[in-house]
């Protein structure tokens, strides 16, 4: 017997009188397709799966005239994690996505989508996003991955998502290129960040992955690409303030909400969209110790504008005790207001927005501070937050604590910005190592 031939099992069926109808052979070169001979000698292909995989999955079955046609059925089955997507076995509330013909069994399958059509869809059904987060989505789209969006989701292949992965790290999609400054016609390159990169190949291949599951495409080409790391330091782009430094700044920030919106931020590590949408509700300076309750934040709304919302993550929503200083900064903003009312205001009562308080506020009195010598670098006011935690590690105060206080979803987050601040545990490190290896010398 030849190997095109060879079975693992022969079972003849046998109807109510006895006789012989069909005879079936399970053959070993195509694994779960069952080859049916009738009884007049024509040949089926079945095949059969556990609907969503597992033992307790329901058995269902489809039969063809080819065996081709079965085999690309089976696999397209597999591919959806043992789910069927036809119109006769897809689960309740799930859209059919594949056809077979009741008669000869051939498959007819819709033409795939194009990449963009299908990516927005699946971009505005996202559940637990804010809307400037659906909106970056979309704009990312428009631009990052315009030469996707016309091609059918099935003609998307690894060298195409190679070759445009190489466009944004060398910069030489159209996109991609800024003007030379005092030139009128020349441009030059500026190739996207490699963390850019990677969110972006995420950003697609949860895309393709919908589509993957819901049989559209055969494999996932925005998956398993490698990208650069980056080559600056994100350590050394943190601009820690000494005391001394901070002193200087303090002193060259103006009177009022400038400085007492900088003294909360050094003085609690908030995010500034965080302190800036303190209501009076939130802080208890009459507590003891005095609190504060960060419970929303300044979200980007999708439409060039800000909204409040949720802090960044479930940890962010937290209970900060604050000390003398956080209270003093506090105090003035607080008096004569209702408890809705924000802590931090405009000089015309709207909310304080990062950007003007950068331009108006901040860069002047960086400005005046480094003119003094009194600042060697010039930090952001994101600094602030990193000086705070700086400050708690440098006496002491354990990680997790720090983590808590932060606003951090874990530890490792924490551990992972500011580990290399912990001097003192690495130091301990080489001492025990050095103790055990001069033992008993």
């Amino acid at each position: 017997m030849s190997p095109t031939n060879t079975v693992h099992h022969v079972s003849d069926q046998t109807d109510q009188s006895g006789a012989a109808r069909v005879r079936w052979v399970a053959s070993r070169r195509h694994p779960g397709i069952t080859v049916r001979i009738n009884d007049d000698g024509s040949k089926s292909y079945e095949i059969r799966w556990r609907q969503g995989g597992g033992r307790s999955g329901r058995r269902y079955s489809h039969s063809f005239d080819k065996q081709s046609l079965a085999a690309e059925a089976l696999r397209r089955i597999h591919a959806a994690g043992n789910v069927c997507h036809c119109a006769k076995r897809a689960p309740a509330g799930v859209t059919p996505t594949t056809h077979y013909g009741p008669a000869t069994g051939v498959e007819q399958v819709p033409a795939a989508p194009p990449f963009g059509q299908y990516a927005r869809a699946h971009v505005d059904a996202k559940t637990g996003v804010g809307k400037g987060y659906r909106a970056q989505l979309h704009r990312d789209l428009d631009r990052h991955l315009a030469p996707f969006l016309t091609q059918p989701l099935d003609a998307i292949g690894d060298r195409d998502v190679r070759e445009w992965i190489r466009g944004l790290e060398e910069g030489t999609h159209p996109w991609t290129v800024r003007p030379v400054k005092g030139s009128e016609f020349d441009v030059e390159p500026w190739p996207l960040s490699p963390t850019t990169i990677r969110r972006l190949l995420v950003q697609a291949g949860d895309v393709m992955a919908e589509a993957q599951r819901e049989g559209l495409v055969r494999t996932n080409p925005f998956r398993g690409h490698r990208v650069g790391r980056a080559d600056v330091d994100r350590h050394e782009v943190m601009r820690l303030l000494s005391a001394e430094e901070w002193a200087v700044l303090e002193a060259a920030l103006p009177e009022g909400l400038g400085r007492d919106l900088a003294r909360v931020l050094v003085g609690t590590g908030l995010r500034f969209g965080e302190a800036t949408a303190l209501r009076v509700g939130d802080v208890d300076l009459l507590d003891t110790p005095p609190r504060l309750h960060v419970r929303q934040a300044w979200k980007d709304n999708g439409a060039g504008g800000w909204e409040l919302g949720p802090p960044k993550s479930r940890r962010s929503r937290r209970t900060l005790a604050i000390g003398p200083a956080v209270v003093d900064a506090l105090a003035a903003h607080v008096v004569a207001k209702e408890a809705d009312e924000l802590v931090f205001t405009a000089p015309r009562g709207g909310p304080v927005l990062a950007g003007n308080f950068y331009h108006r506020v901040w860069a002047p009195a960086v400005d005046r501070a480094v003119a003094c010598g009194g600042l060697s670098r010039r930090p952001r006011v994101h600094d602030l937050r990193h000086t705070y935690a700086s400050w708690q590690l440098a006496a002491g105060v354990a990680l997790l604590t720090v983590s808590r206080r932060l606003g951090h979803e874990t530890a490792a987050v924490t551990s992972d910005i500011y580990g290399h601040l912990t001097s003192e545990a690495e130091e301990a490190a080489v001492d025990a190592v050095e103790a055990a290896m001069t033992r008993g010398r």
